[in-house]
């Protein structure tokens, strides 16, 4: 992940995932993880949410660059949807379109169609819990030389070039 949790607010969130009830929290660690919506009061005890589940699925999980493709765009929702090239029953991901518009200078009309390399936790359970990272532009192929060769505009016929 591109900004992990600190190790011990991460110590904290596992120790709960565990089924701890009694967590060493000395640094406060917990309203951080509550902020961050990871954790949850049920009744008199804390649980850590799907989002938090999800958090240690991807830390925990096989993560891979995969090549993805820009779908469709919702501005209204801020959203992006992506198909990831990987073998799963469901590829699409939605991701932030604000992200996508700051990592790769595109603007948001524009990525519709857009090829990109992204870093993902393919094996996640469920496509929810797919967490993008490490998202960047793929750059453009060079054209091959023989496409690039006599690409000047021909000039009329009977006329040759002018010479200077």
């Amino acid at each position: 992940m591109e900004l992990p949790l600190p190790e011990p607010m991460e110590a904290v969130l596992r120790s709960l995932a565990g089924g701890e009830s009694a967590v060493h929290d000395p640094h406060d660690f917990l309203l951080a993880l509550r902020l961050r919506q990871f954790v949850q009061t049920r009744g008199e005890l804390l649980a850590v949410t799907d989002l938090g589940r999800a958090y240690l699925a991807a830390r925990d999980g096989r993560r891979v660059t995969v090549p993805a493709h820009v779908l469709d765009v919702n501005p209204e929702e801020n959203t992006a949807l992506l198909r990831i090239n990987v073998c799963r029953p469901d590829q699409r991901v939605t991701v932030l379109l604000e992200q996508l518009v700051n990592v790769t200078g595109v603007e948001a009309e524009e990525l519709p169609g857009l090829e990109l390399d992204v870093i993902a936790n393919v094996d996640a359970e469920r496509q929810e819990e797919i967490v993008l990272t490490g998202i960047r532009a793929r750059p453009t192929p060079p054209l091959p030389d023989a496409w690039r060769k006599n690409t000047a505009p021909a000039a009329p016929d009977g006329e040759e070039g002018s010479g200077d």
